[in-house]
């Protein structure tokens, strides 16, 4: 990950990564949060649940509907 990723970042990329690898039910955000290497507690100032953050991945590939 770039040196100016913010955590936000970091988390959406590491669930993304892991998504893709485990799907959504194979992931844990202690899982996401790991791999991103944020405190757990971080992850919950940037997205209410894991489902949330799903969502807000899910924006990075889908183009926003008309």
């Amino acid at each position: 990950m770039a040196r100016g990723d913010s955590t936000e970042d970091k988390l959406l990329k590491a669930a993304i990564n892991l998504f893709h690898e485990f799907g959504y039910n194979g992931t844990s955000v202690q899982d996401i949060v790991s791999v991103a290497r944020v405190p757990k507690g971080s992850f919950y100032n940037y997205f209410k649940s894991k489902e949330a953050l799903a969502i807000a991945a899910s924006d990075v590939f889908l183009p926003p509907a008309r």
